[in-house]
């Protein structure tokens, strides 16, 4: 299956304008959205920020997966095989009013809002490769914003909505890049030997988080926007992947946990009072915070 996330694709972020999507009204409950299969297939839940509250939000058919809050916190996009090739889609935080963004012949998957709702960037395999693409939040105006013969996948917007961070494979290895918005000017922001992969910002724009293999185990890191000044913060024996700030930026939520048993675990920013917030049966990955949600 296309976007399985493992060393190349490993880990794998909508927002409709005020016109289609009103601002009015309580958020429903849950401040992390994340995807499981718990209950059989992969889908979508929701839970408070201290592991409560859990509750499912799609009922397939398909997986569906990679999901990511509105910047107001009052829809979710995600990527969803229902259809029968994976596709993007969008829906109201409480599971409601399913919507589907993409088409083939284009499959897409992790989607990543930009700050102001007014684009998403996302993984596609429109070249038979996987790319970074961009489209408008009602799915329109699809791009296409790298152009190399690896792949590149995992985009994110800076917390100014100016860059996209994203990971990929055209130096060899995996690693961590930063691009413009329209693709232009790429730089390279890691050069470790390994894998490094999932990355995202801080709310505050200072920092990006991300994954890697470095040091012989997938450990989360956070470095500065320019690369330098590397924090190596977990030391949890297996795998440690994608990682995402609060909306304070205090903590970073993740997965813990070889693929088929991961479990979503939450820490403090410089790495300390790990604590799971999922638990079997079944596995737990892709956490991502609402962004209205300051944490508790």
């Amino acid at each position: 299956m296309m976007f399985r996330r493992l060393v190349v694709s490993l880990v794998m972020a909508v927002v409709l304008t005020s016109v289609v999507v009103p601002n009015v009204g309580a958020l429903p409950p849950g401040g992390i959205v994340f995807e499981s299969d718990r209950d059989g297939t992969r889908q979508i839940y929701v839970m408070n920020s201290d592991g409560s509250n859990v509750s499912r939000l799609t009922n397939g058919p398909g997986d569906s997966l990679s999901p990511a809050f509105s910047p107001d916190g009052r829809r979710i996009v995600f990527r969803s095989s229902r259809s029968g090739t994976d596709q993007i889609y969008i829906m109201d935080a409480d599971g409601s009013h399913v919507l589907r963004l993409t088409n083939p012949p284009l499959q897409a998957g992790e989607p990543a809002f930009s700050p102001d709702g007014r684009s998403i960037a996302f993984t596609g395999n429109g070249n038979g490769n996987l790319q970074i693409y961009v489209m408008r939040a009602d799915g329109s105006h699809v791009t296409r914003l790298t152009h190399v013969s690896e792949t590149s996948g995992s985009p994110a917007f800076s917390a100014n909505g100016r860059r996209i961070v994203f990971q990929s494979g055209r130096d060899g290895h995996e690693q961590i890049y930063a691009m413009d918005v329209d693709g232009s000017h790429v730089i390279r922001l890691t050069s470790t030997p390994g894998v490094n992969i999932g990355p995202a910002f801080s709310p505050d724009g200072h920092s990006i988080a991300f994954a890697s293999n470095r040091n012989g185990d997938f450990q989360i890191y956070v470095m500065a926007i320019d690369g330098t000044r590397v924090v190596w913060l977990t030391s949890t024996p297996g795998m440690n992947v994608s990682p995402t700030f609060s909306p304070d930026g205090r903590r970073i939520a993740f997965t813990h946990g070889d693929y088929g048993k991961g479990q979503v675990y939450i820490m403090n920013v410089d790495g300390s009072k790990v604590r799971p917030l999922t638990s079997p049966p079944g596995g737990s990955y892709f956490p991502r915070f609402r962004p209205s949600v300051s944490g508790d």
